[in-house]
């Protein structure tokens, strides 16, 4: 069974919107197997 490694940075957060990635690499030979990237909407908060 092979190792895995992985890799997650958050490459921008603003007011509404956050970005990140993610890489998935074999350990042992440094391959990058799979890769992601997520943006997620940042719901306002109330000031009530």
């Amino acid at each position: 069974m092979d190792e895995i490694e992985i890799e997650a940075k958050v490459l921008r957060v603003g007011k509404v919107v956050g970005v990140a990635t993610v890489e998935f690499r074999n350990k042992k030979t440094g391959k990058t197997i799979a890769q992601g990237r997520h943006t997620k909407y940042l719901a306002v908060s109330s000031k009530l």
